[in-house]
């Protein structure tokens, strides 16, 4: 689920996100309204961090010859009982400072084949913070506490059909476009451990190839669920996966709609 929904996140929400790079002696960068024109309408909707918990807080039953130190062990509710924690425990957070710069995507190209959809083709340069934290605990005995954070920067290629159709109900009127991604692929870019705990060893060494292992393993083999997850973030976040901009933003943009696409 981590290595799933983590980049998701950062493709789905970072579809339509564009921060514009252009200095005032530089020429301006093609397809630049373009991109300030989807920033505007999506960059609300990046999610700050995220946290994956599934093997946060396995326990066991209190056993019943347990007498021993049983005042002193740290108990959990599990339902309507008590139970000790015990064996491993372990979380992942990936977070951003600020998603609307810390993700950039790069608007590469934009064709319209003739009688065929706009197809966009996106660089997408996502960098955030992760953290892993692992506890041991025997029986409600904490036996070790660590955490590490590292720095990450991935780098994906998104290709997008956008369906485009001019809604002339309004005035002024509208035009009404439907994205969808037909590609994806990923490669992680730069890793590196930023910060460990109070003490090193080899629990905290194990730990923090553990935490680039887990974001390898996110960029390695999740393509084709990040297609299909964002589109379905796309359909869940606009009605119909439709996401209407007025006429003349768009042809600033470079893209003129017929009446249908």
């Amino acid at each position: 689920m981590l290595t799933r929904t983590c980049l998701v996140v950062l493709l789905a929400s970072g579809i339509f996100v564009l921060p514009s790079s252009r200095g005032e002696d530089k020429a301006p960068a093609p397809h630049a309204e373009l991109s300030r024109l989807l920033q505007q309408t999506v960059s609300p909707l990046v999610p700050p961090q995220w946290e994956d918990r599934s093997e946060w807080g396995p326990t066991i039953p209190i056993p019943p010859n347990l007498i021993f130190n049983l005042s002193t062990r740290t108990k959990v509710k599990v339902g309507d009982k008590e139970e000790l924690p015990h064996g491993t425990w372990k979380r992942t957070r990936v977070w951003f400072d600020d998603p609307t710069k810390d993700v950039k995507i790069t608007v590469r190209d934009v064709r319209k084949p003739e009688g065929k959809p706009y197809e966009v083709q996106l660089e997408i340069v996502a960098a955030f913070h992760a953290e892993r934290e692992r506890k041991q605990w025997l029986k409600g005995i904490q036996l070790a506490t660590v955490q590490v954070e590292g720095d990450a920067t991935v780098g994906l290629i998104a290709d997008i059909t956008v369906k485009s159709a001019i809604n002339v109900a309004k005035f002024p009127p509208e035009v009404v476009l439907e994205p969808k991604v037909t590609k994806v692929a990923l490669e992680m870019k730069e890793f590196q451990i930023r910060k460990v705990g109070s003490f090193d060893g080899p629990l905290i060494r194990d730990l923090s190839m553990e935490l680039k292992v887990v974001v390898q393993e996110l960029v390695r083999t999740q393509e084709p669920a990040i297609e299909d997850f964002a589109n379905d973030v796309i359909a869940k976040k606009f009605k119909d996966g439709k996401i209407a901009v007025s006429a003349s933003a768009l042809l600033k943009g470079g893209i003129s709609p017929k009446a249908k696409d």
